[in-house]
C-alpha cells in the first residue's frame, strides 16, 4: 500500500508523542524532549512528518530548524517507526521530504545513524549526505556519592542565571560539530521549568568558569548529564571532572542508580575524563550531513 505524508495539527501532535513512545527509534528520546522538538524546536508544523499506510500511522519524524550548530544546519530526528514495518524505505522517504522542505535560512541536514539502523551508509552517501562526525552513548551503572574537595566551588544555578549559562552554552561548544544549540529565546524559555532538570555552575573566585545540566529521566530510575560546558581558558585545569562528580553525586542522592551521556569520538579529552569517572561505551551512533 502506498505511503503517505499527512499535515500535521496541534491536536496530531500528542497522538505522534505517544506514537514514538510506543514505536521507538534509535536514538530514542524521553516524553519531554519528544515535546520540545514536535513545538519549540520546529518553526513549522510542515517540518514534522507523519507517515501513514492508508489509516495506520507508520513513522514519525521532525526537522528541528531553530537549533545552532558550526554547520548552520536542520538536524533530522525520527522518532518512531511501527514495530513489523520495514523501516529502510519510510526512512528514505522521510529524507527526501527534508531537503525538499529544509528551511532557506539552513545550509543543509544533519541525520544520526545508529550501528543496527537498517538503512545503510551507502543508503545516505545515495542521498547526497557524508560523514560528519561520531558519538558515543557511555553509560556509569554503579552511582555512588564521593566525597569532592573543599575547593570546588560548586553552585546549584536558579532562574536567575539563565542568561549566564546561555552565554556559558554559546561559548564553551561555539566550535564543536556534534553540539547544536536552540535559539536563545526558545533555550531560555525553557530553562528550569521542569524539576527534572538541574543545572549546576562552577566558580573560580567571582568568575563563572563552566556549568553542568543534569537531567532525570522521566518514568525510569536513570539520569543523564546533558552537557558539562568549561570555558576554553579554564580547561585542563580540573573544573570540568568536579562538575561531572557533582551531577553524579547528586544523581546518586536523587536515588539514581544509572547514568549516560554522550561525547564525540574524537573528543579524546572528555572521553578519558568520562572513563576515569566510570563510564563505559554502550553505543557509537554516525551523524551524517547533507549540503544544499
Amino acid at each position: 500500500m502506498e505511503l503517505s505524508v499527512r499535515n500535521v495539527s496541534s491536536a496530531e501532535k500528542t497522538a505522534i508523542m505517544d506514537f514514538a513512545r510506543e514505536n521507538p527509534w534509535s536514538p530514542s528520546y524521553p516524553a519531554a524532549t519528544l515535546k520540545r522538538f514536535l513545538s519549540e524546536l520546529v518553526s513549522s508544523n510542515q517540518l514534522i512528518f507523519d507517515v501513514f499506510r492508508g489509516d495506520e500511522r507508520v513513522a514519525s519524524a521532525v526537522l528541528l530548524d531553530k537549533v545552532n550548530n558550526p554547520d548552520n544546519d536542520a538536524c533530522l530526528e525520527v522518532l518512531g517507526v511501527r514495530a513489523g514495518i520495514e523501516a529502510r524505505p519510510l526512512i528514505l522517504q522521510i529524507i527526501d521530504l527534508a531537503k525538499e522542505r529544509l528551511p532557506d535560512r539552513r545550509s543543509g541536514i544533519q541525520y544520526t545513524r545508529a550501528e543496527s539502523s537498517p538503512l545503510t551508509e551507502i543508503d545516505l552517501i545515495t542521498k547526497e549526505f557524508v560523514l560528519n562526525f561520531s558519538t558515543f552513548t557511555m553509560e556509569n551503572n554503579d552511582l555512588k556519592e564521593e566525597p569532592l574537595s573543599t575547593d570546588d566551588k560548586i553552585l546549584l544555578a536558579t532562574k536567575a542565571d539563565g542568561d549566564l549559562i546561555y552565554r556559558l552554552l554559546c561559548e564553551s561548544f561555539v566550535s564543536n560539530l556534534d553540539t547544536s544549540i536552540p535559539d536563545p529565546e526558545v533555550w531560555k524559555a525553557s530553562f528550569l521549568t521542569s524539576s527534572k532538570s538541574h543545572y549546576f555552575l562552577s566558580r573560580q573566585g567571582l568568575t563563572t568558569v563552566g556549568f553542568a545540566h543534569l537531567v532525570e529521566i522521566e518514568d525510569a530510575d536513570e539520569c543523564e548529564v546533558r552537557t558539562i560546558g568549561v570555558l576554553p581558558e579554564f580547561r585542563n585545569l580540573g573544573f570540568g571532572y568536579a562538575l561531572l562528580k557533582h551531577c553524579l553525586n547528586e544523581a546518586s542522592s536523587l536515588g539514581h542508580k544509572k547514568c549516560h551521556l554522550s561525547v564525540a569520538v574524537q573528543n579524546e579529552k572528555a572521553l578519558d575524563l568520562y572513563t576515569r569517572a566510570g563510564f563505559k561505551v554502550i553505543s557509537k551512533y554516525k551523524c551524517f550531513r547533507y549540503s544544499r
